[in-house]
């Protein structure tokens, strides 16, 4: 197993990353940018380390990566 560093989204409820993916597709679907869903969605969340994930996630796609190269970078996403 990864270490806790490694893992982001240890500790976070299945609840807290239900939240996160089904309101980013409502938002997406609505016709919502990418960056500004999930600028929303950093607000949204209770969770502390939720939150952080989401804001690393919002930097790397406004800087210009994927959100698939942004969730791996933030270890958020295994194929």
């Amino acid at each position: 197993a990864l270490p806790k560093t490694k893992r982001p989204w240890f500790g976070v409820s299945f609840i807290e990353r239900l939240f996160f993916v089904q309101n980013l597709a409502i938002m997406l679907k609505a016709g919502l940018p990418l960056g500004d869903a999930l600028q929303s969605l950093s607000r949204q969340v209770s969770h502390k380390n939720t939150q952080r994930i989401i804001v690393n996630i919002t930097e790397h796609v406004e800087n210009g990566s994927s959100f698939e190269q942004a969730l791996k970078l933030n270890s958020a996403y295994d194929p």
